[in-house]
């Protein structure tokens, strides 16, 4: 039985937010001034006020500026399209009660409300009582007046608010690779990765690129200093609907499940998906493969502030001409939804048949590089003779990648990392090469690539054994 979301306030204190926003006009909605109009008239005085005339002080460059609080938030627009600040009560309990549902937390397990801001999420998950601690991650600390407020009225005051921007965690840890250690380690409670129970629930707005840092620690979760590597967290995720398809690899009809699914479930319902050649990226599909995730909720965008319209932009960052090219209209159909997706990491006996990541990795990497490219010629390029192997396990020479599933892509590298001396071969010397180049900070030089790639193709078109390490000769 669930229980009763909370209020945060006693009936006679009137809350900082409406339960439901009275404006439904829309001119000049993505102005400064449509949008602070749009929050004099739902939110309370109180708080209207503590976001306009409130001055907080930010670092630009070199220079130290002093801005409203509003404008601070207002400043995001630049930002990407994820960077915002949730103000709706209504949406902060919607996701609560997502997370009541749907996590596999108890007493043993510390909650992350990575949203910050009024700390709403964290306040009422607070009063549910369904875990040991609650702390803040707040992306913005100039935004500290928000929590100040918050714990006047509603919050703990003993809740700590940690200084944290993920996205920031994400963009840091590209440059770092495999070397990165996150900040986020310090407050993670140390787990297992084979753990029923989470040791931490971590709620956050993420970026595609937040996500993608996530699956490659995933991916690589033997690195003592990734987030996986001693732990098996829960995230709820709220992301664009964008970012949803693409993890999807595919389109579906994006409807919430309102009932706590099991793992097994989870993947089943995933299955029904049909893989969109377009969405079938490396990491799309890696997480896939290394996550059970379900989508738990859908929830509207103008709960954050600021409004961002959608944009759409072709490979050189040109505007698109077309309003049907690829999947922009679907983008922007659901521009004003956000997605709410529950998401954790498989457990190690899940992923046995992986065998090395770097393999997997590369192999994703190199066979959809081109999708209208034929199965047997991609393996016939790794060495002659190995397309055979795959028309033999059952594809025929005239199979696509496009034409392809996730099951199918599993079972190919299943036979290819079964083939007699694959670790002798050349694929497996290329992809050591390319998990250097990828994720460790040492340079890699570029002369010597191209000349084991010159030497691989001399081998193969002099008809030699191109299974033949060839790395020493380079």
């Amino acid at each position: 039985m669930l229980r009763k979301v909370p209020k945060l306030l006693k009936p006679n204190y009137r809350f900082c937010l409406r339960s439901s926003w009275k404006s439904t006009k829309t001119p000049d909605a993505f102005s400064k001034h449509g949008e602070r109009e749009t929050l004099e008239e739902n939110l309370s005085p109180e708080v209207f006020k503590l976001l306009v005339e409130t001055k907080t002080i930010y670092k630009n460059r070199l220079k130290l500026v002093e801005v409203t609080v509003h404008d601070r938030i207002q400043s995001y627009k630049k930002g990407y399209i994820e960077k915002a600040v949730l103000l709706n009560e209504e949406t902060a309990a919607k996701i609560a009660q997502s997370i009541q549902i749907h996590s596999r937390g108890d007493q043993n397990t510390t909650f992350f409300d990575g949203e910050g801001g009024l700390c709403q999420i964290a306040a009422i998950v607070s009063k549910i009582g369904l875990f040991k601690e609650v702390c803040v991650l707040e992306k913005d600390m100039c935004l500290e007046s928000l929590h100040e407020y918050a714990k006047s009225k509603y919050l703990d005051p003993s809740v700590p608010v940690y200084d944290l921007n993920l996205t920031k965690v994400a963009v840091d840890g590209g440059y770092e690779k495999q070397r990165f250690v996150s900040p986020l380690l310090k407050y993670l409670p140390s787990g297992d990765v084979s753990e029923e129970v989470p040791a931490s629930t971590i709620v956050t707005t993420a970026s595609h690129g937040f996500v993608k840092y996530l699956i490659s620690r995933m991916l690589h979760r033997d690195n003592p200093f990734g987030e996986f590597y001693s732990s098996r967290p829960e995230f709820f995720l709220i992301v664009t609907a964008r970012t949803y398809f693409h993890l999807c690899c595919g389109i579906n009809d994006a409807e919430p499940s309102h009932n706590k699914l099991t793992e097994e479930e989870m993947r089943i319902k995933n299955k029904l998906v049909p893989m969109n050649a377009q969405l079938s990226k490396v990491y799309n599909v890696i997480f896939q493969v290394y996550f059970d995730f379900c989508l738990v909720d859908v929830l509207p965008r103008k709960s954050y502030f600021p409004w961002k319209p959608h944009k759409r932009y072709a490979w050189n960052n040109a505007e698109r001409l077309s309003n049907t090219r690829g999947v922009d209209k679907l983008y922007e159909e659901n521009h004003n939804r956000l997605m709410l997706m529950y998401v954790r990491p498989k457990r190690p006996k899940d992923l046995e048949m992986i065998g090395n990541p770097a393999y997997f990795e590369y192999f994703l990497t190199r066979i959809l590089q081109r999708k209208t490219r034929r199965i047997v010629g991609v393996f016939e390029e790794w060495s002659s003779g190995w397309g055979l192997l795959i028309v033999e396990a059952g594809f025929t020479i005239f199979d696509e990648v496009r034409d392809l599933d996730l099951e199918d892509l599993l079972q190919l590298f299943h036979l290819l990392k079964n083939i007699p001396n694959f670790e002798q071969s050349n694929f497996v010397a290329e992809a050591n090469m390319a998990f250097k180049a990828n994720h460790e900070t040492e340079d890699i030089d570029e002369l010597l690539v191209d000349k084991f790639r010159i030497n691989l193709w001399r081998k193969i078109s002099k008809g030699a054994d191109s299974n033949e390490n060839i790395s020493k000769q380079v």
